[in-house]
């Protein structure tokens, strides 16, 4: 055993010789600090740690109980053994109610070395079981995984901290469980579970949603296996429920990527594959026209100009392709050089007009605040950004539907946004825009699905911003800021 530390509290030096000396007699190493004063037992706790208290019933300040409730007050978990003269059995009953671990007769002491390794080992074993239970409670923690025991007959859980905090509330009857911490859905699932593992005796793991206090779902795994008394009779299950929400959202995501990407492959192979079939269509017409004898003037430029046509769109898409390629990888360049914002606006205007027209639609902008506004920026790369706002919102704006864009200047930054009057998106599909491959119509083809994650890469590379607002009905608002002096 190791040096015992202790207080004795004893105002009689003849008293406190008797006991060293049978405690020495036992082969016990000490350290005692001796005091019979409240203010001084009081000081000396706060040399601690102390393995025991060794305590006189009176003295002249104070009393046993005394002692007991200065340890009570200082939630103090420090064994006291009582060592007095004669007290009556109600006195003696109330010390040990008091917390008292035992008592002992000064006329008998030779008990007393005893009483105190039994004491001490008592106190060890059961602070090893409570670091034991701190590690499980940590280690269910860091793992989000809580344990319970369900008794079958009295219909009562037994839940550990995490679990509890797990869900939020607190355990509940079996057959209230569904609704509260379960869906109806999973709560027939578990049920069925749980009624086949007391019929079989085998166990279940299962994947389910539950049910928070506060009415939110998360994704956990149940496991269960089936307690049995010592006639083998089945009493309850006990098992285990871990919180895998973050491995479900891990798997959707993986599951929605794998989607947009066979919806983007299947895509891309549609848009190559039909400027391809016209490129070869055109020309083996041109070779049987020449072949015969010649091509009619008016024929040789309409095919050429439709093979020149598409093989600009397989340009295009090869391009989208590289820059998303580039800027994943960390190594997309713009080229800088001085320009303004408000001239980029007004060419996209130019080009995406007769698309426009073609839908009786109201292309209007306001630039005043930033006409005179110029910024080292990537001329070529912003009217590719642009040109695929401004081409989105005409695309799902409604015949005769208006598209507006608003220029200004804020905190040495051109703020430009371009707001139509469509569809708008839904607050689901809101944070996933910039995804690659994303799509506002899922139902209908309308492109790669890659234009608003490059554009996000381009003013990213101009250390701007760039952000959008929707609701249902409401129409789209996208905004893009680019620092006026950035990269100069």
């Amino acid at each position: 055993m190791k040096k015992l530390r202790f207080i004795l509290l004893e105002d009689s030096p003849s008293d406190v010789e008797l006991i060293f000396r049978e405690l020495r007699r036992s082969g016990m190493q000490f350290e005692c600090q001796q005091t019979c004063e409240r203010d001084a037992f009081e000081q000396t706790l706060g040399m601690g740690p102390w393995d025991l208290i060794i305590s006189d019933f009176n003295m002249p300040s104070f009393t046993a109980f005394d002692a007991l409730n200065i340890l009570k007050s200082r939630s103090l978990q420090i064994p006291l053994v009582v060592v007095s003269g004669v007290v009556g059995d109600e006195t003696a009953a109330g010390l040990m109610k008091s917390g008292a671990v035992g008592f002992v007769a000064k006329d008998n002491l030779g008990g007393l070395p005893t009483l105190i390794s039994c004491e001490i080992s008592r106190k060890q074993a059961e602070d090893a079981l409570r670091q034991k239970d701190m590690e499980l409670k940590e280690a269910q923690k860091i793992a989000h995984v809580g344990s319970w025991f369900w008794d079958m007959s009295a219909d009562t859980t037994i839940a550990s901290e995490e679990l509890l905090s797990m869900f939020g509330q607190p355990c509940r009857p079996f057959q209230e469980l569904n609704g509260t911490m379960f869906p109806a859905e999973s709560w027939d699932e578990l049920n069925c579970a749980v009624q086949r593992a007391v019929q079989t005796g085998v166990g279940y793991e299962i994947d389910l949603e539950a049910l928070r206090g506060d009415g939110t779902k998360f994704w956990i795994t149940s496991r269960g296996e089936i307690v049995r008394d010592s006639q083998g009779v089945i009493i309850g299950l006990r098992g285990t429920v871990q919180d895998i929400t973050a491995r479900k959202e891990c798997e959707q995501a993986l599951h929605n990527a794998n989607c947009m990407k066979d919806l983007f492959l299947a895509t891309v192979s549609h848009d190559l594959k039909n400027p391809l079939s016209a490129i070869q269509l055109c020309s083996s017409l041109a070779i049987r026209a020449y072949k015969r004898g010649g091509l009619a003037p008016e024929l040789s430029v309409a095919n050429f100009e439709r093979i020149l046509r598409t093989s600009q769109q397989m340009k295009q898409i090869i391009g989208d392709l590289l820059d998303l390629s580039r800027i994943e990888a960390g190594k997309f360049m713009i080229e800088r050089g001085p320009c303004s914002v408000a001239e980029i606006v007004c060419c996209v205007f130019d080009l995406l007009g007769p698309l426009a027209d073609g839908k009786s639609m109201i292309l209007s902008h306001s630039l005043e605040p930033i006409v005179e506004v110029q910024g080292f920026w990537d001329k070529n790369r912003l009217v590719q950004v642009f040109s695929n706002i401004l081409g989105n919102a005409i695309k799902f704006a409604p015949e005769g539907g208006k598209v507006l864009v608003n220029g200004l200047v804020q905190n040495n930054s051109v703020f430009v946004s371009v707001q139509d009057n469509g569809s708008g998106i839904s607050s689901e599909d809101l944070p996933h825009v910039f995804d690659r491959y994303w799509q506002a119509k899922k139902t209908e083809r309308q492109g790669t699905g890659l234009g608003l994650s490059i554009a996000q890469g381009i003013i990213h590379a101009h250390e701007g911003k760039i952000w959008v607002e929707s609701e249902v009905g409401q129409g789209t608002i996208v905004h893009v800021a680019l620092p006026i002096n950035s990269g100069t």
